[in-house]
């Protein structure tokens, strides 16, 4: 149930950043993020109810008054951030008047936003009915399907979309502010809150380490830390009683150019991630949390983490993953083991499948120590 909860609030933040950025680029006249997001709504609207829509924008296959159309189900889209009345009935009518109509009975329009409280219901043209309650559709409206698939869809949307919004299609990457901060390292200091689950959602999807590292080490990245995660959990790390005592936290942050110059205040070991080139270029931020109690000199700090589309996630100790990765990419011994499995006829794929299961098995006390 919490898997399941956690993925649906995952899927409304990332919902809500995107109303946020075409609002935001809307209100400066920006447009290009409605086109960008005709692509990524036609896949998801297919995800959700299932239906085969493909982009009429795409091509030349231009349609006027729709933007997504599914042939063998009769529907069409228009995607859209305009809320107006006028924007509404307009469709209706072109829909109508140019035929579109006949090769799709059902027109829905999706709004990149929330619906307009109206107190009419229904739009007639000619006779064409228009339900503007049921035939507008917002992302609430899309929230609400998506509550209504079993656990495993609903994982598989989240994955999904956290997959596409690596592409940076609605806008590039945003710092945290000090409100992104408190909001969620307060809750590491609330012992009514399971720290536990707190890190287990701070857990980063295999879209989220492409996005960090680069394409050399993200895939055996996420292995490790996939396994670490189950690891970190168990009772012998119960992160409530290392936090049990600690009212105040602390952060510092560095850039990938930061560290580079040798002018970071992370840990020293960082500089081992940039000097294999593990790093995506970027400009993201990288960032030590500390935990203390208030006034005290020391207490228990986690690296590294990373703010990434609304959300936190915590890589731990990388410079530990990179290294044990690299050495062992690198080892003689480690070589010869393939070749031999691969003469007896073991399917072995170098670089991947069983190096991933030696560096998660030498990194992963590594990473479990204090």
């Amino acid at each position: 149930m919490q898997i399941r909860e956690s993925s649906i609030n995952r899927i409304s933040d990332h919902l809500g950043r995107i109303k946020h950025q075409v609002s935001l680029r809307n209100s400066i006249h920006l447009y290009d993020i409605n086109i960008h997001s005709e692509e990524f709504f036609k896949d998801l609207l297919n995800r959700i109810y299932g239906y085969k829509l493909e982009n009429l924008n795409d091509g030349y296959a231009f349609t006027e008054s729709i933007d997504l159309a599914d042939s063998s189900n009769g529907i069409a889209f228009q995607v859209t951030s305009d809320k107006s009345k006028k924007k509404i009935v307009d469709t209706v009518e072109s829909f109508y008047e140019n035929g579109t109509i006949r090769d799709y009975p059902t027109l829905k329009i999706l709004l990149l936003g929330d619906k307009p409280k109206r107190h009419e219901s229904i739009l007639l043209h000619r006779n064409f009915k228009f339900d503007l309650k049921t035939d507008v559709v917002d992302f609430s409206d899309l929230l609400r399907a998506i509550q209504k698939l079993d656990a495993t869809k609903i994982h598989e949307i989240e994955q999904w979309i956290d997959s596409e919004l690596t592409s940076n299609r609605f806008g590039s990457y945003m710092p945290p502010t000090n409100s992104d901060f408190d909001k969620y390292f307060n809750k590491f200091l609330n012992n009514e809150i399971d720290s536990n689950i707190l890190f287990f959602n701070a857990q980063p999807s295999l879209a989220d380490c492409r996005e960090v590292f680069s394409d050399e080490y993200y895939l055996l990245v996420h292995q490790i830390y996939s396994v670490f995660y189950f690891s970190m959990l168990d009772k012998g790390n119960n992160m409530n009683d290392k936090l049990r005592d600690k009212d105040i936290y602390h952060f510092k942050g560095s850039s990938l150019g930061d560290i580079e110059n040798q002018k970071h205040n992370l840990p020293a070991g960082m500089a081992t991630v940039v000097e294999r080139k593990a790093f995506r270029p970027g400009k993201l931020q990288y960032y030590s949390i500390s935990f203390t109690k208030r006034d005290a000199q020391h207490g228990i700090t986690f690296n590294m983490w990373v703010f990434l589309n609304g959300r936190w996630f915590f890589f731990p100790k990388p410079w530990q993953v990179v290294r044990g990765i690299y050495e062992l990419r690198n080892n003689k011994g480690l070589k010869t083991m393939i070749s031999i499995m691969k003469f007896f006829g073991l399917r072995v794929k170098e670089g991947t499948d069983l190096t991933g299961v030696f560096a998660t098995t030498v990194l992963l006390s590594e990473l479990t120590k204090k």
